[in-house]
């Protein structure tokens, strides 16, 4: 009896789920399901399709979204029969919403979102009615007054947003009513004050967002009624100052931002009445002084952001009691002078004085400040710091880089028990004394890089217990003895490159027991030193090693990558020079003159997987030319000076999977070359001189039986024959990327086909193509990336490319292609074309309009020389697909060349009644203007009434409809009725048998405007029509 358990997921679906057909609500869409009900989304629609689509909707909606909408004026019970909780109608034009548009839906609806719209003013009337919304958000909308009550009503708002719009003043009482109000947003508008009492009704309210604005000055008035307030942010106005009382009763404040104003100084009493703020932000503002203890007023203040003002100094016990205080930035000022007690007593702090002029700091300046973070004194101007400036001070992290100090005794750490980083890069120092460091248990990371350091003390790091990172680069060392660095046994990187060290003593650092990487490159050295046992990494590069002695290394099984490029190694390397890495998988030798395969120097490299010899003098690769070398995985020989091969050049590579030959001069490659490379994935000859890959019978690629990439761009290929890429009904080969760009090529034949059968990606470009022989493409089943740019190509028939449908990215551009190169059923899968810089005067054609229904993304570019587009009727089923885009952009660029007027006219912008033919055009007749209404039928219900019923077609704004009934005869005005947007059908009564009637329905917009009529939206109505009806 076997028992089976299968590890999967019992959740309950959720309690509402979406339609199984999601095309019954277009052009919403469900785009999910939920315990409380669903989300729909809606886009590019009007009042009268949408009225229909909700009538659809049973089940309750957790959240709906309108987008990118066309309704002006939101009016009647549109949402009357639904149960909604949230509710988005975002960038859809609206300017006005009647009372009526809630109904029902105020008894559920609990956010309610306007952004991005055109209200001017606060909908009032139907808001007021939403009792149970805890969110309104209006933010950029156009409002420009908030009037008495615009909000009453709304009694569980929580959350308000009015930011981004065009707010000036608020009227007495416009937040009557919003007793629970929490957060307020009224940042990005135009506010200069706030009246006396404006925020009375609010005091329950603790955020308020009043930046970006135009505030002058803060008055005590404007907050004395928000006695719960803890967050104000006041940024990016004007203001200049504020009265020392006007915070005098915001005794529940946490956070206040003053930042981007016009603040001149900091006094005393600036903060009185704000005991328990945490966080003040005067950053970014034109402060030249802060007066002593300023801010003694805030004792629990926490953060206090005073960069980028005008200080140039500090008074003494400025800072003075603020005991919990952890963060102060003081960057980019004018302080050129640090007093004693600037910070006295702070503990736990990250002090920030980056980016002055400092050049002096006195005897205590940081004095008391016990366990500081960070102390960040970089770029600066400082030469010396004195002593005692540090007494009784202590630092996590000290940033002194980037000033001028020359004496490294002369960086206040000694002291500082629990410092565990120092940057003192970019400095002046010059050596690094004895006695330099005292023990200092916490310390793991030291920078001293981009100095003038010339000499290193011995043993000077010996104090160092937790060191783990040491940076000496960019110096003037020239040598390392055997004692200057000595035994730190934590050590794991060091870094001593772009130094002049010519003299390194072979048992250097042969005592770091364990150090993983360590840095040599850009140096002078010319031998090979005794490597630790724990080395990793090793970076030799740029250095003027000749050569490596057999047994240099020791036995080791830890060094992974050794980088020994840019030396002087050209034939030197011989037998035994790498034996004993054990364990090494990465070699770079590029640069280094080698005019020879080193095939006795990488005999012993059982495990090596990448080698690099690139930028070198290679001119031939012999038989077996590299050994054994099992397990390498990726070779580089690029960037040489190789014209022949050997079969089996790569004898014994069994596992490479990367083979990179480009920029060299190889013009041949003889049959059984690559023999034995049956796991090679990728291989790169681009930028050589081959004309072909194949002799009569054989070609050079069938033995790579793994092959999935070829880079053969920059040759002088003019043929691609039937053998050149591999082919079998018995071998499963795998190519599925090639590359033939910059050649030769004139033509594609069926020959290439067989051996393209799983191409998924094909480039042609920048070649002489100017013909594609039918049936190529098609056959190319899986090709999903086809780039034909830069061609000679004039024309292309629909069985050149296709048809495909597996075409995904397509590019023609700069041929010479006049006509629309493809139907709908060439390419139909396709997503972007790319037709720019051709001679195309005409993109009207059927197939492109419905390729980019599918998704497609169009790339056409013009001018007068490339596509010079004329833009008459023939382009008005492009403009009705662009006008119904969410996103018109791109098309922006596409401009009309002719005719005349509409000259450099972006065809995005213009409308269907400007694409104009001549009345002699024989295609005028073929583009008719868009009809919104479209009749669909028309039945008698009895003798003198007939029953019509239409569709809408357009995403317009619509708000209603007008039937208007003329006798023919004389074109008299019979009978005109206006028809609710949710209405499809209308009975029309008193008509006569013995008349002639035309029956024309039209469109109303939602703001009252009646459009224009067309031909398609009329019927005409005879004695003879009576008569089929009945």
């Amino acid at each position: 009896v076997f028992t089976v358990f299968f590890n999967e997921d019992f959740t309950d679906p959720p309690r509402y789920v979406c339609p199984p057909n999601p095309r019954i609500l277009l052009p919403c869409n469900c785009d999910s399901g939920g315990e409380r009900g669903l989300t729909i989304s809606c886009r590019k629609t009007n009042l009268a399709t949408l009225s229909l689509v909700l009538k659809l909707i049973n089940t309750p909606v957790d959240t709906f979204i309108l987008s990118q909408c066309n309704i002006r004026r939101f009016f009647g019970p549109i949402f009357s029969h639904l149960t909604i909780f949230r509710l988005t109608i975002n960038n859809s034009r609206v300017n006005d919403i009647e009372s009526s548009v809630f109904h029902h839906v105020d008894s559920s609806l609990l956010e309610l979102r306007l952004p991005r719209n055109n209200l001017d003013n606060v909908p009032s009337d139907s808001l007021s009615r939403l009792k149970y919304i805890t969110l309104l958000d209006l933010g950029w909308n156009r409002i420009k007054n908030l009037k008495t009550k615009s909000f009453f009503g709304l009694n569980s708002l929580t959350d308000l947003y009015l930011n981004n719009n065009l707010i000036e003043t608020i009227e007495l009482n416009a937040f009557a009513g919003l007793q629970n109000l929490k957060k307020l947003h009224l940042y990005e508008n135009q506010i200069q004050e706030i009246g006396t009492n404006i925020f009375k009704p609010l005091r329950p309210l603790t955020y308020l967002d009043l930046s970006n604005n135009n505030f002058t000055r803060l008055q005590t008035s404007y907050f004395v009624d928000l006695a719960n307030l803890v967050y104000l942010n006041m940024s990016r106005n004007m203001i200049d100052t504020w009265t020392a009382s006007t915070f005098a009763r915001s005794a529940a404040l946490r956070w206040l931002s003053v930042a981007g104003n016009r603040l001149t100084k900091v006094d005393a009493g600036m903060l009185r009445g704000m005991r328990p703020l945490n966080r003040l932000y005067l950053n970014d503002n034109q402060i030249e002084n802060v007066e002593r203890a300023a801010f003694t007023s805030s004792p629990r203040l926490r953060t206090i952001d005073l960069a980028r003002n005008k200080l140039k100094k500090i008074p003494f016990n400025t800072f003075i009691k603020l005991r919990y205080c952890d963060g102060i930035d003081l960057s980019s000022n004018f302080i050129t002078h640090l007093e004693e007690g600037s910070f006295k007593e702070l503990n736990q702090l990250v002090l920030n004085l980056s980016y002055n002029g400092l050049q002096n700091i006195s005897n205590g300046a940081f004095q008391d400040l016990i366990l500081m973070d960070q102390l960040d004194l970089s770029h600066n101007e400082i030469r010396t710091i004195p002593s005692d400036c540090c007494n009784n001070a202590d630092a996590v992290i000290l940033n002194i880089n980037h000033n001028k100090i020359s004496n490294f005794t002369d960086i206040p750490y000694a002291n500082m028990s629990n410092i565990k980083v120092i940057n003192a890069s970019y400095n002046l120092i010059k050596s690094i004394p004895k006695d330099a460091f005292p023990k200092l248990y916490e310390l793991h990371t030291v920078d001293l890089s981009h100095n003038q350091i010339e000499t290193i003390n011995d043993a000077v790091l010996q104090p160092l217990f937790s060191i783990r990172y040491i940076n000496f680069s960019y110096n003037h060392l020239t040598q390392i003895g055997a004692a200057t660095i000595g035994t730190v046994p934590t050590l794991l990187e060091l870094d001593l490159s772009h130094n002049n060290i010519s003299k390194l003593t072979t048992e250097a650092f042969f005592r770091l027991v364990s150090i993983r990487i360590l840095h040599l490159e850009h140096n002078s050295i010319n031998n090979m030193i005794l490597l630790p046992v724990a080395l990793g990494e090793l970076h030799l590069e740029h250095n003027v090693i000749e050569k490596i002695p057999d047994e240099s290394f020791p036995f080791m099984n830890s060094l992974l990558r050794l980088h020994l490029d840019h030396n002087l190694f050209g034939d030197n390397l011989v037998a035994g020079s790498f034996r004993h890495l054990l364990t090494l998988q990465h070699l770079g030798l590029t640069y280094n003159n080698i005019s020879h395969i080193p095939r006795d120097a990488l005999q012993d490299m059982s495990s090596l997987q990448y080698l690099h010899l690139s930028h070198n003098r290679l001119t031939y690769i012999d038989r077996g030319a590299f050994g054994t070398l099992p397990i390498v995985f990726e070779l580089h020989v690029d960037f040489n000076n190789i014209s022949a091969l050997s079969s089996n050049a790569f004898h014994g590579m069994l596992q490479l999977l990367v083979l990179n030959m480009s920029y060299n001069n190889v013009r041949h490659i003889p049959p059984g070359a690559f023999h034995g490379l049956v796991a090679l994935t990728d291989l790169d000859l681009s930028h050589n001189q081959l004309t072909k890959l194949e002799n009569k019978t054989h070609g050079v690629l069938a033995d790579l039986l793994s092959l999935e990439k070829v880079n053969l761009s920059y040759n002088a290929i003019s043929y691609v024959s039937k053998i050149m890429f591999p082919y079998s009904p018995y071998i499963p080969y795998k190519l599925s990327y090639v590359d033939l760009s910059y050649n030769k090529i004139p033509i594609l034949t069926s020959e290439a086909v067989n051996g393209w059968k799983k191409l998924v990606t094909l480039l042609l470009h920048h070649n002489l193509v100017t013909e594609i022989l039918k049936d190529v493409v098609k056959n190319l089943t899986k090709l999903e990336t086809f780039d034909l740019s830069f061609n000679e190509i004039s024309k292309l028939q629909s069985s050149s490319l296709g048809p495909s449908n597996s075409i995904k990215w397509m590019n023609l551009q700069r041929n010479r292609l006049r006509q629309w190169p493809i139907d709908v059923d060439t390419l139909a899968q396709v997503r972007v074309l790319n037709l720019q810089e051709n001679r195309l005067d005409n993109i009207s054609d059927q197939s492109l309009v419905t390729l980019l229904d599918k998704g497609a993304r169009m790339l056409v570019a013009v001018s007068r020389t490339h596509n010079p587009i004329i833009c008459d009727c023939r382009l008005r089923p492009l403009s009705h697909w662009i006008n119904n885009q969410l996103e018109v952009d791109p098309w922006n660029e596409v401009k009309c060349s002719l005719p005349e007027n509409l000259n450099n006219a972006s065809i995005a912008q213009l409308s269907q009644e400007e694409f104009v033919c001549d009345a002699n055009e024989p295609w005028k007749n073929l583009y008719p203007l868009d009809s919104h209404v479209k009749i669909r039928t028309l039945n008698k219900v009895n003798k003198n009434s007939v029953r019509i019923t239409w569709l809408c077609l357009t995403s317009d704004d619509v708000g209603g409809f007008r039937l208007s009934i003329r006798e023919l005869a004389n074109n008299t005005l019979v009978q005109r009725v206006d028809i609710p947007y949710d209405t499809r059908e209308q009975v029309v009564n008193g008509l006569s048998v013995e008349m002639k009637y035309s029956l024309c329905l039209t469109t109303i917009s939602t703001d009252g405007t009646i459009r224009k009529g067309h031909a398609a939206s009329c019927r005409a109505l005879t004695r003879l029509s009576f008569a089929i009806l009945l």
